[in-house]
């Protein structure tokens, strides 16, 4: 059995299992939010767990009542450049909560030319990774993955991914987009840049999107949000912003370096 490891425990997030339940719990009390029972699609952060596990925890909480088949995690890459989307078919994930499944029959029928199995990179990435112990914490065992790194972030890749999930989709799955916001050394800039990204996430019109994130580098997963937007189009899903700060907040360090987070979910509208 072929299983990823947890290269990021203790990095992004506690090595102890104890610890991360602890952190988790903390976080889940200090947010309060209704717990939606139609939510579809996400969008939240991948830094830190203690930078941003703040505003990720006002998506895992809402969608806690809910249950999913599986849940697709998209991210960037952070460390390796290449074009292209890349699937994982080991058997499972791990972190210290455990193993969670990855549903390798479903990432089967995303294969193409531009969508390939590539486990060595996804080894290191913490995009994907940092959001395994909040549904551990949530869903326990009661839940298979389906992990997608998009390498460079284009309209072919976001379009041919996009595409395939949609009609891949039977109505029991969960997509999420794991990105952060602005990053740079300007707290005022954060404050400026991150409002405008959050205007066009909120316009939920993919193209859009996609063009000013590719004009901007607003987002580190960009590519990944841009195809959560494709899902609520095509879905008819309604999007809304659930928390949105910086890490300078957090840190109350207003002149260093900051990172922008915000959380979203997409809605099935229920007539």
């Amino acid at each position: 059995m072929e299983i990823r490891k947890a290269y990021q425990a203790g990095r992004f997030y506690p090595a102890d299992s104890n610890a991360i339940k602890n952190l988790i719990k903390h976080l889940f009390e200090e947010v309060d939010v209704s717990q939606n029972l139609n939510i579809k699609t996400g969008i939240v952060p991948h830094a830190g767990i203690v930078y941003s596990g703040l505003t990720a925890s006002h998506f895992y909480l809402s969608i806690k009542k809910n249950k999913y088949k599986r849940i697709v995690i998209i991210g960037p890459s952070h460390y390796t450049s290449f074009n292209g989307i890349c699937l994982s078919n080991v058997n499972k994930w791990e972190t210290p909560l455990g193993e969670i499944e990855n549903d390798v029959e479903f990432a089967e029928e995303l294969i193409d030319k531009n969508i390939q199995f590539n486990n060595d990179l996804h080894m290191e990435e913490h995009s994907i990774e940092v959001q395994l112990p909040f549904l551990q914490y949530i869903f326990g065992e009661k839940m298979k993955i389906v992990p997608i790194m998009i390498g460079e972030q284009n309209n072919e890749n976001i379009k041919s991914i996009t595409e395939k999930l949609i009609n891949n989709d039977d109505n029991e799955t969960l997509f999420i987009a794991s990105s952060d916001l602005y990053h740079g050394y300007s707290y005022e800039k954060a404050l400026a840049t991150d409002r405008n990204t959050v205007k066009h996430i909120l316009s939920d019109k993919r193209d859009v999107f996609t063009n000013y994130c590719l004009d901007t580098s607003s987002a580190c997963g960009g590519g990944a949000i841009a195809v959560i937007l494709g899902i609520n189009d095509k879905k008819h899903l309604k999007i809304d912003l659930l928390h949105q700060i910086t890490s300078s907040d957090i840190t109350q360090d207003f002149k260093g370096y900051t990172v922008g987070y915000a959380s979203f979910i997409g809605v099935k509208n229920v007539k």
